[in-house]
């Protein structure tokens, strides 16, 4: 049952990362479905929810988050299968933990900051357009 579970896991956060890129990709092609559905909607609710959850701590969330990834590590060393394996199968388990932790990493930066990247421009929203300005331009304004 522990192979089977530690595959699951390995699997379900590759996948979820795989998956998430995926829509991540897709979503670059329509800026205004993310800037309503995303960025005015699930973005303000994920961004309330860790504002107030870490708002009670004087601790940086920073450091929360190093912490949890130490902790992980060490809590997937200390459950590895104790038994002597073969290199191979040494080789796999730790690849699909690292695929997994990593899919896993990249889907929550996606869905807690990422989506961002694919909305609409601000100079579009605000109907404005820069200009670049020129050396002589600059120094007359200084």
């Amino acid at each position: 049952m522990g192979k089977v579970k530690s595959l699951f896991f390995s699997f379900s956060g590759a996948l979820f990362g795989v998956v998430t890129l995926l829509l991540n990709k897709l979503a670059h092609g329509h800026s205004a479905l993310v800037e309503t559905w995303y960025s005015r909607g699930l973005f303000i609710r994920v961004r309330h929810f860790w504002e107030v959850l870490l708002s009670y701590s004087s601790v940086p969330g920073f450091y929360f988050f190093w912490t949890g990834v130490v902790a992980y590590w060490i809590w997937v060393w200390w459950r590895r299968p104790k038994q002597v394996q073969s290199r191979l199968s040494t080789v796999k388990y730790w690849l699909g933990r690292i695929l997994g932790f990593s899919g896993f990493l990249a889907g929550s930066f996606f869905w807690l900051w990422g989506f961002n990247y694919a909305r609409v421009p601000i100079q579009e929203q605000l109907q404005f357009s820069p200009e670049p300005l020129d050396s002589v331009r600059l120094w007359t304004a200084l």
